[in-house]
């Protein structure tokens, strides 16, 4: 967009004359426009700072949870040949390996922990991956052909893309006619002439109104192409200027930015003139491209309030205070630590044979899986 951002489609008062309401609905759209715009950009700009700023003070934290992690996995294997441990806690131990070593594996890539999983494991990684694809497998299987009536064995491997394509094509398919069979029935409910007239009327109505609205756009882009495009003007300056202007024409109205091509046409064409001039019935297409273009910024926003992985860790929301922000990042740095220093602090425990018997026990009377397991976490919890 341009610097000149304070720019904002408005319709001024002619004379002493008052707003019409169409008019103040344009104005305060145009002006909505503008702020989710303005949050919007905040929110990226957000997002991309403490993106930076994670990878470069808590990420360096969590990879060395990792290591203390995997030589918490290698104390417990070496002490799993100790003498000094009972054929009960033996089993135990196995029981820790596998569950946090599959987690790794699964979670982080770590590959190299494979062999040690598959040592403590009854079935090894490679089949419980298999089995578990084939579970999967079956469900998406079962859901599809009860969903849809989509024969899945019909159309081959679904990990091949091509055969995937085909499944996807079915589908649509399937619930295409499931629509045009659902319209031919309602079609087929007995309608009186009045209520058939009313039908076709909005039908019609409807059509013309998305005509008007793509042409609305169109119109607008055009005028400014024929004002500005740069292979009229002779001087490479100005030919330059209008080159990076047509940029933005062009951009705004492939990304469908009525707002944006309003802009564009006050800044570079005084458009003023022409917005203050709109007929009611241009102006009912300008609020409806601008209430629609709204909705749009609307969710957008949503979508950029609830930061993505691995801010998410860290903010419940990017709409706070730029204060309050700061502050919950040092708090993420500060139980990122903390984290840290107790996994140092277990591998530092369970190094004592004693001590690790004592883990073992405790670890034993942790909630099982249906209840509320954390696993090498859930022992900070004891």
């Amino acid at each position: 967009m341009s610097n000149n951002k304070e720019i904002v489609p408005v319709i001024s008062k002619k004379d002493q004359s008052p707003l019409s309401k169409l008019q103040k609905q344009f104005n305060y759209r145009t002006k909505r426009i503008k702020n989710l715009k303005k949050k919007i950009d905040l929110f990226k700009e957000r997002i991309d700072t403490y993106t930076v700023r994670f990878h470069k003070e808590i990420m360096p934290i969590e990879d060395q949870m990792v290591e203390e992690k995997v030589a918490f996995l290698k104390i417990l294997d070496e002490s799993y040949t100790d003498s000094f441990f009972k054929k009960k806690e033996k089993k135990i131990i196995s029981q820790i390996i596998e569950q946090e070593a599959f987690e790794l594996i699964q979670q982080l890539g770590m590959d190299e922990l494979i062999a040690l999983h598959d040592k403590h494991a009854e079935v090894d990684y490679a089949t419980s991956i298999q089995n578990d694809k084939e579970s999967g497998e079956v469900f998406a299987k079962t859901f599809i052909e009860e969903m849809f009536g989509v024969k899945v064995d019909d159309v081959g491997d679904l990990d091949n893309p091509e055969a995937f394509f085909i499944l996807q094509e079915e589908v649509m398919k399937q619930m295409e006619e499931r629509e045009q069979a659902y319209r031919a029935q309602r079609k087929q409910r007995k309608k009186t002439t009045t209520q058939q007239k009313k039908e076709d009327e909005r039908e019609q109505k409807m059509k013309e109104e998305a005509q008007n609205l793509s042409k609305t756009s169109r119109t607008i882009y055009t005028s400014l192409v024929k004002e500005l495009h740069p292979d009229a003007e002779q001087d490479e300056t100005e030919k330059a200027r209008k080159t990076e202007i047509m940029k933005k024409v062009t951009e705004a109205y492939k990304n469908n930015d009525f707002f944006e091509l309003l802009r564009l046409q006050i800044e570079y064409k005084q458009g003023e003139t022409n917005i203050e001039n709109l007929q009611n019935d241009q102006l009912v297409y300008y609020n409806q491209i601008l209430m629609e273009q709204v909705r749009d910024l609307q969710q957008e926003e949503y979508m950029l309030m609830y930061p993505p992985p691995p801010l998410n860790q860290i903010f419940q929301s990017i709409d706070m205070t730029k204060t309050y922000l700061k502050d919950q990042f040092m708090v993420g740095v500060l139980r990122a630590n903390n984290e840290l220093k107790m996994y140092k602090n277990t591998n530092k425990y369970v190094s004592d044979k004693k001590k690790l018997r004592k883990y073992l026990k405790d670890f034993v009377q942790q909630p099982t899986p249906e209840e509320d397991f954390f696993g090498f976490d859930g022992f900070f919890e004891v």
